[in-house]
């Protein structure tokens, strides 16, 4: 939700929601990017990519969607 008066709210609130994801594994020689990490889309459209244990990408997420 945000505000009607604003509108740069919404794509504000837009660029922090991630959509997808590159393949998440605990293990290094699964990691589609060296340095580990993967590449993030979001809402808004625009692609980051996170180091493994920032933002999206965290074993938590690796062990969760089961690529271990």
């Amino acid at each position: 939700i945000t505000d009607i008066n604003n509108p740069a709210g919404s794509a504000e609130a837009q660029s922090s929601i991630a959509v997808m994801f590159d393949f998440l594994s605990t293990e290094v020689e699964n990691y589609n990017h060296i340095p580990g990490g993967a590449n993030v889309l979001y809402m808004d459209g625009h692609v980051e990519f996170h180091r493994y244990a920032t933002g999206p990408v965290t074993r938590a997420l690796a062990v969760l969607i089961g690529s271990v």
